[in-house]
Formats: C-alpha cells, structure tokens, sequence
C-alpha cells in the first residue's frame, strides 16, 4: 500500500484494443498499492477494461471522457478530479500516436496530429495539473517516452521526434519544478509484444 490514498490522474488509462496497455497496467498497478484513479480516456469504451480490473480487486477508480489535445477538456477534468477528492498527486501522461515513415512518406497532417497528441498534450496537462501540485508542495509528473527518442528502431520520424521532445520537456520542467516538491520524470519503453502488435 505504498500509494495509499494518493490520487492518480491518468491520461490514456484505457487500452485501445482487447488486453494490456500501458495506461491500463499503470492504473492496476497503483490501484493495488492504495492509490485512488481519476483515469482518463477520449473513448468510455476504452476505459471499462481497466474500471472492471480495478473493482474486480475492491480498488477505487473514477473515469472521465477528455481529448488531451483540447485546452478546456483538460481543465474540466483538473476541476471533475477537484471536486471529487481534492488534490492529485501523480499525473501519468500516457497519451501516444505512433506512425511510420520518414519526411517523404509522411503527410504534414500526419506530423501535426502526432505532436498535438504526444507533445502538446503534455504541455497542456502540465499547465494545468502543476498549479494543484505546487499548491499541495507535493506531487510526481510521468511523461510516458519511448526508446525511439534515443535509438533508431523503425523509420518513425514524426513519433521519434516526438519522444524526443518529451525527453527535453520532461528535463526542463524537472529543474523547473524541483525545489517547488513537484518531482517530474520520464520513462522509455521498448517494443512490447501486445495483442494488437501480434494481429498487426
């Protein structure tokens, strides 16, 4: 119960496909450990997945519908977890677009959709999650990145761009944030053997 009572504030929280995700085993996971899940979706039907899994163990989970790449969504969702518990203690942003090829294959729609989705939006969250957070002196901020942000696994140039991104957003805020009791981090995963990798 390392998490007892924290409240954790989860963008993406739902898998886009049958089985785990990411965003899914994160919000399990700290569930177990006591903490309470304000988790976070464009899609309810995303969502039931990991609701059922936390209540299927007694944990506590609220959901709420938001597009993390639109300004006043965010903030109804910072002011939905407000009202519903107070303070929140652990923003994951999990949010992530992936598409592949390079700047010849790639449509200019196609970069701006990804950098909306996986750069703006933690912008975003981060504009308004932080002033909760300083407010309390305490809280953790997880931007979820990617190994493509440092080595080349596939032509990806929009989503490596991306992480990259992510990676220098993360540092600049750590320093930023760091005497203010909010601790901000990133965490770099690899290829993952998903159901939906399998089928693709």
């Amino acid at each position: 119960m390392r998490f007892k009572d924290k409240v954790s504030f989860i963008f993406g929280a739902g898998p886009s496909s049958p089985g785990w995700s990411n965003g899914k085993a994160v919000s399990v996971l700290l569930a177990r450990e006591g903490a309470k899940i304000f988790a976070l979706d464009f899609s309810a039907e995303n969502l039931a997945p990991t609701v059922e899994a936390i209540q299927s163990e007694g944990g506590t989970c609220v959901t709420h519908t938001a597009d993390v790449t639109s300004q006043s969504d965010i903030q109804a969702a910072v002011a939905a977890c407000m009202k519903k518990w107070g303070r929140i203690d652990i923003l994951f942003n999990n949010v992530g677009l992936q598409s592949l090829g390079g700047p010849e294959e790639l449509e200019e729609e196609v970069w701006d959709r990804l950098m909306n989705a996986n750069v703006k939006s933690m912008f975003l969250t981060c504009k308004h999650v932080l002033p909760v957070m300083t407010a309390q002196k305490s809280g953790v901020i997880i931007n979820n990145s990617s190994m493509a942000a440092i080595s080349f696994l596939y032509p990806s140039i929009a989503y490596s761009s991306c992480k990259g991104a992510v990676d220098a957003f993360t540092k600049n805020l750590a320093v930023q944030y760091a005497g203010k009791g909010v601790r901000v981090v990133s965490v770099r995963p690899g290829l993952m053997a998903t159901r939906a990798s399998r089928l693709a």
